[in-house]
């Protein structure tokens, strides 16, 4: 009985080894079966196999296999952690390198960097003293402090502030604010000039002192009479004349005048009428009633060289008069003060050359009524 069981068990061994050995049935590549037939024999096979088997091979066989499962699991894990750390590492850098970017953006931007706290400056108050006048009053000079911090750098800024936010009873011209128009002209500092185009002196230990014009009515506050002076430059008949003009054409024709003779009226037509130089010379003051003034004679001299005008003679005999022209005594105030840098003292040294018959007026390159020819 027990040969008989041997004899079994060799049996099955046998069976077991030619299954895992012998070829599939149908041919030696499993002939006309399919993939799933063929791995379904295979499984049989191995099954009978494993019963043919004693248990503890039969273990020993199942663990031997479930290890090499673990292994090759725990290898294929590593296999795939390496390309996902490669990833993530190339993920980091990518946003780190984004992050990066954007911060420098928002950096040139100003967008996410706190806004500069700007530096308090310290407050520097200048004390300005202003000539004070009304009809029916004393005239004072009344104090106002300004932090010139908070001012424009112009004297003019400085009146507006006050006025606008100080006192508005304060009086003065203005109009342009760029030194073209000559309102806002008076006395800054001692001298004479326009207050758009003068600074504000930076010496806060010392006031600014500002004036009307000097020897001149004033009609309130900073506001002085200019009608003497307009009234002396009506004198002067300041407008082009001829001497054969025809009254339909008075006013209205249109005379040429070549560039060269053109050149000779710079440093003339440039006048303003602020009358700070007829004012700042002693001369006027001592006869404001029959001396011109160098602002009125440099206009005189402007029309008598001007190349389309041919009424010389008349304009100059109206100058002779021991006060109209020669109570200049070339003191040169008024060039010194005159806020458009032009030179009213030569202008009155050519006309006395004029009338004493040193010089003549030069005969224009260009006649000047070919257009009505």
């Amino acid at each position: 009985m027990l040969g008989r069981v041997v004899h079994k068990s060799r049996i099955n061994v046998l069976r077991y080894f030619c299954a895992k050995k012998a070829p599939p049935p149908g041919g030696g590549d499993g002939g006309s079966k399919t993939a799933s037939e063929v791995d379904k024999a295979k499984s049989e096979a191995a099954s009978k196999a494993a019963a043919a088997m004693p248990s503890d091979k039969v273990a020993a066989a199942a663990a031997k296999g479930a290890d090499k499962a673990a292994k090759g699991a725990d290898k294929a894990a590593k296999c795939a952690e390496k390309p996902a750390k490669a990833d993530g590492q190339k993920q980091a850098s990518g946003k780190s390198a984004a992050e990066s970017a954007c911060k420098d953006k928002d950096k040139g931007k100003g967008a996410t960097s706190p806004p500069a706290q700007k530096k308090k400056m310290e407050p520097r108050i200048k004390t300005f003293e202003i000539y004070r006048w009304k009809p029916g009053e004393k005239p004072k000079m009344q104090t106002y402090n300004l932090d010139l911090n908070e001012c424009g750098m112009m004297v003019l800024d400085a009146l507006i502030k006050i006025k606008n936010e100080k006192d508005q009873t304060l009086t003065f011209r203005r109009s342009c604010r760029e030194g073209i128009c000559g309102s806002c002209s008076m006395n800054i500092g001692g001298i004479n000039t326009l207050a758009c185009i003068c600074r504000i002196d930076g010496n806060l230990s010392a006031p600014l002192r500002i004036y009307p014009l000097p020897h001149m009515y004033v009609i309130r506050d900073l506001v002085p009479d200019m009608s003497q002076f307009y009234e002396q430059y009506r004198i002067i008949q300041p407008w082009l004349q001829r001497r054969n003009e025809k009254k339909e054409t008075k006013g209205c024709a249109q005379y040429l005048q070549h560039p060269d003779d053109r050149l000779h009226l710079d440093g003339l037509v440039e006048c303003i009428l602020c009358a700070c130089c007829q004012t700042s010379c002693p001369s006027y003051w001592w006869n404001s009633d029959r001396y011109l003034g160098p602002a009125v004679l440099m206009q005189a001299y402007r029309w008598i060289i001007d190349s389309r005008d041919d009424v010389t003679e008349k304009r100059l005999r109206q100058l002779v008069d021991p006060y109209k022209l020669y109570r200049c005594h070339t003191i040169l105030n008024c060039t010194n003060t005159c806020p458009k840098n032009l030179n009213p003292a030569r202008a009155i040294i050519k006309l006395k050359q004029l009338l004493a018959g040193y010089k003549k007026k030069t005969e224009p390159k260009l006649e000047t009524a070919k257009l009505f020819k």
